[in-house]
């Protein structure tokens, strides 16, 4: 019993020790290592690509979006070639035909019907702006669209870094609210337990003394 007792005091307080170094790591400021900006004007029902990369899991994606109209912005985890071919392939263009720069609405919402698990983050502006934050589990393709789903043009501003950080933010910060409730949960049982433990032998000898 006093074994497993005193696993579960120095698990409780490892389990501490992880979790706020875990949250230390997290507050760690991340470096910029890359960076996109410009502004756009998107025709009725049509979209465009606006960003594509290869991230890595130490790598943090923050776009901030702004528009005039409704616009809304997908962030892919597959290359622009991947959904371009999709697309060449599903609705082929006659031969000699030019290719398309601006495509019709009714390609992206099929490929994202068919695709749905490639979407990472969907995002709506609706006359203001947007923000979104993207971290990939693994060493992933990203794709940035923006769609205009309005009957008339929309003017929209884009801005963009790649920060590099020690390790994901979000995950780290998660992992911390995790094992520091659990590593209190199981110190303070050992605490109760050891308490309880000397008030017995404390009783048991007074009694013993006064025998």
């Amino acid at each position: 019993m006093n074994r497993w007792i005193a696993l579960l005091g120095r698990g409780g307080t490892i389990l501490i020790a992880i979790g706020c170094a875990s949250f230390l790591v997290s507050l760690i400021p991340s470096a910029r290592v890359g960076s996109f900006s410009g502004s756009g004007r998107l025709v009725a029902k049509t979209w465009e690509r606006w960003y594509e990369s290869i991230l890595t899991p130490q790598q943090c994606l923050s776009v901030s979006i702004s528009a005039n109209n409704t616009l809304k912005a997908y962030l892919f985890e597959v290359s622009f070639q991947t959904i371009y071919n999709w697309i060449k392939e599903t609705h082929p263009q006659s031969p000699g035909s030019e290719p398309f720069q601006y495509w019709n609405e009714t390609y992206l919402t099929e490929f994202i019907e068919a695709n749905q698990q490639t979407v990472a983050i969907q995002e709506e502006i609706i006359n203001g702006e947007a923000s979104l934050e993207y971290t990939p589990a693994k060493i992933t393709n990203v794709t940035l669209i923006v769609h205009n789903p309005n009957p008339s043009f929309v003017k929209f501003n884009c801005e963009g870094s790649v920060l590099l950080t020690m390790a994901p933010k979000i995950k780290m910060q998660a992992l911390s609210q995790t094992t520091i409730p659990l590593g209190f949960f199981l110190t303070i049982l050992w605490i109760i337990t050891i308490t309880k433990r000397g008030k017995k032998d404390q009783q048991d000898h007074k009694k013993g003394n006064l025998s």
